[in-house]
């Protein structure tokens, strides 16, 4: 499922965030990349390697297209969920991405609050 939450991150993926999302270590990461890697469906991009990028934009939409319309809602959660932890105290920087992402999320309607055109809903102490 590794390679569909990259797709779900869009054409370009940081791995940073797909480990959030996936729930596995960098190196456990790295390794169920490789075969996608070697095939030439994703290429690392810049100079950290930190980023990958599908090698067209035509295998990163039969990826997301084949996802259950549920399971890509779900994962549109935590991709939104991912950035929000990755960017605690700098959401403005991630605004576009968190509004993508939750907008798309399954039964989710939080884009507004979350990506900070909205004050955060009040909790009890």
């Amino acid at each position: 499922m590794w390679l569909e939450a990259g797709a779900v991150i869009g054409r370009e993926f940081d791995l940073v965030v797909l480990t959030s999302v996936v729930a596995l270590d960098k190196p456990a990461v790295l390794r169920a990349l490789e075969p996608a890697r070697a095939a030439g469906l994703v290429a690392k991009t810049g100079s950290a390697g930190t980023v990958f990028r599908f090698a067209h934009v035509i295998v990163r939409d039969t990826l997301y297209i084949g996802l259950p319309d549920a399971t890509r809602g779900e994962l549109h959660r935590l991709v939104g969920d991912a950035y929000e932890r990755l960017h605690e105290g700098a959401l403005d920087e991630v605004a576009s991405e968190l509004s993508h992402h939750f907008t798309h999320a399954a039964g989710v309607d939080t884009s507004a609050r979350r990506s900070g055109t909205q004050p955060p809903l009040a909790t009890s102490p």
